[in-house]
């Protein structure tokens, strides 16, 4: 996105937007970048993202969460003929070694799918 010459806005997670936050603004003081072409909007989901999703001048809209919103936002975006990628509802992969514990492994693997699940 960026390397074709279009700007970028990262919507982060209502209850963690830190991270994005400060990656974006680091970003923005890394030397030969230019200013403003990466933007962070923090916001709460139906009001920011919602925005986002609707604004006509938004050509692409990336999401990672929910199928119940990512189908909210696949029928907004078609409004505007959006493109949309979506990464709904997966797990990070985890990977265990051969020396593993493979109990403990099978115990955190397990676990780790709840850890930010509110």
């Amino acid at each position: 996105m960026l390397a074709s010459g279009s700007v970028g806005i990262s919507k982060p997670p209502e209850l963690a937007p830190l991270t994005s936050l400060k990656l974006v603004d680091l970003w923005n003081k890394t030397e030969g970048v230019v200013p403003g072409v990466l933007n962070c909007l923090p916001g709460l989901g139906p009001e920011a993202g919602e925005a986002l999703v609707d604004h006509p001048d938004v050509r692409k809209i990336a999401f990672t969460g929910s199928g119940h919103i990512g189908k909210r936002i696949m029928s907004r975006a078609s409004n505007t003929l959006k493109r949309i990628t979506l990464e709904l509802g997966g797990k990070g992969p985890f990977i265990v070694f051969d020396d593993a514990d493979l109990d403990k492994a099978v115990d955190l693997a397990a676990n780790m799918g709840y850890l930010n699940s509110g």
